[in-house]
């Protein structure tokens, strides 16, 4: 067997240590391992659906109308996102393993640990009460629309419901922002510029921060879709708009700042780096046009073979130069630039569009 085929098996037996340990000590209580993640999300979402429109209807209100039918459905979706996050998580945190320079024992004890730490079983649900309380705060104050009791306590449970999944995901957007800070911050990364992410071999940060960003962002769209449409009772107030424009452009706000906060440090390792090879490469060029220039290859044959060695290696680290200089500086390549500018000015538009139906 060749080299590269060992190298190929050991490094698939690390990535199968370590997958198997996020596995096994970073299980969150909503996940279910012979339940589909769209089913979970169901189950979360769709009872509270269902209760939603058949007290409505008893009690002669319209849920579609005042559109608090839509609660579940929002559960559903973001239910379904965290899901899906956490699992990208754990893909991540197997691949990024190759840019550190640790042995599998001390990835797992410096690195994995903090995952386990701030996502097993039970640990986001501190999140979840704390954003569940601040939500229902918030329904409070922007005013209930219903008389009667029961659709005011259903709806009251209801807005506690959804912030306590979109804290969960608050809670995710941490524990991966903290991994990443703590990448850049503690441990030497092994960067590699003829890496075909173009990023150094970064590019996987770069993924999971625009998974969880994009997460944020389309949670954010559904619960503020949901804001503008609900027919607060204290939406005249000057003050309640206010804490209605914070609420709603809170989960934007969060999400752009996990696409740009995590990496800033990243990225003046990344251009440290960059600058340091592109020197070492333009040296070595220098070294060889020198060789190059002092060498006679009118009578010695001997001379014309260096030269042509010496040749191909300048050929060569040309290719290496224009490599290096292409090299990215973040963790994020252009397909991923721009999908998140584009989610950026959507978001942008949709709060002025809503601001000014709001004046």
């Amino acid at each position: 067997m060749k080299v590269s085929s060992y190298q190929s098996l050991d490094k698939r037996k690390k990535q199968e240590r370590i997958l198997l340990y996020v596995r096994s000590n970073g299980m969150t209580f909503f996940e279910k391992q012979n339940i589909p993640s769209y089913l979970t999300a169901i189950i979360w979402g769709l009872p509270i659906t269902i209760i939603q429109i058949i007290v409505a209807s008893l009690l002669n209100e319209n849920p579609f109308k005042d559109f608090s039918f839509f609660i579940g459905i929002m559960g559903m979706i973001i239910m379904f996102l965290v899901i899906w996050a956490t699992k990208k998580l754990r893909i991540f945190l197997v691949k990024i393993y190759s840019v550190t320079n640790l042995s599998v024992e001390e990835y797992i004890n410096n690195y994995c640990n903090k995952f386990t730490r701030l996502y097993h079983k039970w640990k986001l649900v501190p999140w979840g009460i704390f954003f569940g309380f601040l939500n229902l705060f918030m329904g409070l104050t922007f005013g209930i629309w219903y008389n009667q009791l029961t659709l005011i306590i259903i709806l009251c449970i209801q807005f506690f419901y959804i912030g306590f999944i979109a804290g969960m995901a608050i809670g995710g957007v941490y524990t991966i922002v903290a991994i990443v800070i703590h990448l850049s911050h503690e441990l030497k990364l092994n960067l590699n510029f003829i890496d075909t992410d173009r990023c150094g071999g970064t590019l996987e940060i770069g993924k999971i921060l625009f998974t969880f960003s994009i997460t944020v962002f389309i949670a954010a769209l559904t619960i503020g879709s949901y804001i503008f449409f609900s027919p607060w009772e204290n939406n005249d107030s000057f003050i309640v708009k206010l804490l209605i424009y914070f609420w709603i452009s809170f989960p934007f706000i969060i999400s752009i700042l996990v696409f740009v906060l995590p990496v800033l440090n990243l990225r003046t390792i990344l251009k440290a780096y960059k600058e340091n090879e592109a020197l070492k490469i333009r040296k070595r060029i220098s070294v060889l046009h020198i060789k190059l220039f002092k060498i006679d290859t009118k009578y010695s044959e001997e001379a014309q073979k260096e030269v042509a060695f010496l040749q191909d290696h300048l050929n060569q680290l040309l290719k290496f130069e224009e490599i290096v200089n292409k090299m990215n500086t973040f963790p994020y390549s252009l397909n991923l630039k721009l999908t998140y500018a584009l989610t950026v000015i959507t978001s942008i538009l949709y709060l002025v569009e809503f601001f000014k139906e709001s004046f």
